[in-house]
C-alpha cells in the first residue's frame, strides 16, 4: 500500500513539473502550430507537417521557430518529393529572412549551394559559394569545405582554370598546410586532367611527406602517386607508392590486389 501510494505521489509530482516546462497551446497559437508540425513530422505524416509549417510562417512573422520550419520545409522538398531544386529556393528564402544573422546566414548559404549542386544547378551554387569563400569569419574547416564545393562547381561549369584558381586560393589563405591538404589533393587531380603531372606529383608528394596532414588524406596522395605512375607504366614506383601506404590507406585490400598486378 505504502509503495503505491508513493508510486503516485512521484507520478503526480512529475506531471507537474512536465506541465511547468511545457507551453500552454491555448494561450500560445503560434507554438501550439509548431508542436503540431513537428508531431507530424516525427510520425512521418509528411503532407500535415508541410501545411503546418507553411501556417506557421504565414501566420507568426515573428515566433521563434522560424528558422527550423524553413529548415524543415526544406527536408521535405528534398527528400520526401525529391525536389532539391524546390529545396535550394526554400533555403534562399529564408536566406533572405535571416541576412542579418551572420551565422544563420552562413550555414543556409552553405546548405542552399550544397543543394543546388544536387539539383544539377551549378552556376545556382557558385553565387552562394564565392561569397563563403571569401568570408574570413568562417573556421578555417568551413572555408575549405566551401573551396571545394565552389571548385566542384566551376568544374561542373567545365572551367578549370577557375577551378583551379580557387583551389589556389584556398593554398595561399594562410591557413595551415594540414587544413589546406582537401584543396591540394583536389589541385593535384585537376593538373592531372589538364596535362601538367609534375606539379600534380609535387603536390601529392608534399602532402605525402607531411606528417601533420590526416592519415586517410596522406594515404590519398600516395595511392594518387602509385595510380600516376602506374598510368605511365612505371611499374617500380606505382610499386613503391603502394607499398608506402599499405598500412594507413582504408582498404588495404585495394592495395594487395594492385601489388599483386603489378608483381605478374
Amino acid at each position: 500500500m505504502r509503495q503505491t501510494v508513493v508510486g503516485c505521489i512521484l507520478l503526480l509530482a512529475a506531471l507537474v513539473v512536465g506541465q511547468g516546462c511545457s507551453p500552454d497551446a491555448a494561450d500560445d497559437p503560434a507554438a501550439a502550430r509548431l508542436a503540431a508540425a513537428r508531431t507530424a513530422w516525427l510520425a512521418g505524416d509528411y503532407a500535415r507537417a508541410e501545411t503546418a509549417y507553411q501556417g506557421y510562417l504565414k501566420d507568426f512573422p515573428q515566433a521563434s521557430g522560424r528558422l527550423e520550419a524553413w529548415r524543415r520545409l526544406a527536408d521535405i522538398a528534398r527528400n520526401v518529393r525529391g525536389n532539391p531544386g524546390e529545396a535550394a529556393g526554400i533555403l534562399e528564402a529564408a536566406l533572405l529572412e535571416f541576412y542579418k544573422n551572420d551565422t544563420v546566414k552562413d550555414d543556409l548559404a552553405a546548405a542552399a549551394a550544397e543543394t543546388w549542386l544536387q539539383a544539377h544547378e551549378p552556376a545556382r551554387a557558385v553565387e552562394h559559394l564565392r561569397g563563403l569563400v571569401a568570408e574570413t569569419r568562417l573556421p578555417p574547416e568551413r572555408r575549405v569545405r566551401a573551396s571545394l564545393q565552389l571548385a566542384r562547381a566551376l568544374r561542373r561549369l567545365h572551367e578549370p582554370q577557375a577551378a583551379m584558381a580557387v583551389l589556389r586560393q584556398c593554398r595561399a589563405s594562410g591557413l595551415s598546410p594540414a587544413a589546406v591538404a582537401p584543396c591540394s589533393l583536389r589541385l593535384a587531380g585537376l593538373l592531372l586532367e589538364t596535362n601538367t603531372p609534375d606539379e600534380a606529383r609535387a603536390l601529392w608528394r608534399a602532402v605525402y611527406e607531411d606528417g601533420t596532414v590526416d592519415a586517410a588524406l596522406r594515404a590519398s596522395a600516395g595511392f594518387s602517386l602509385g595510380e600516376e605512375a602506374e598510368a605511365r607504366h612505371d611499374r617500380t614506383a606505382a610499386r613503391t607508392w603502394y607499398e608506402a601506404v599499405r598500412k594507413i590507406y582504408p582498404n588495404p585490400a585495394v592495395i594487395a590486389k594492385k601489388l599483386d598486378y603489378l608483381r605478374q
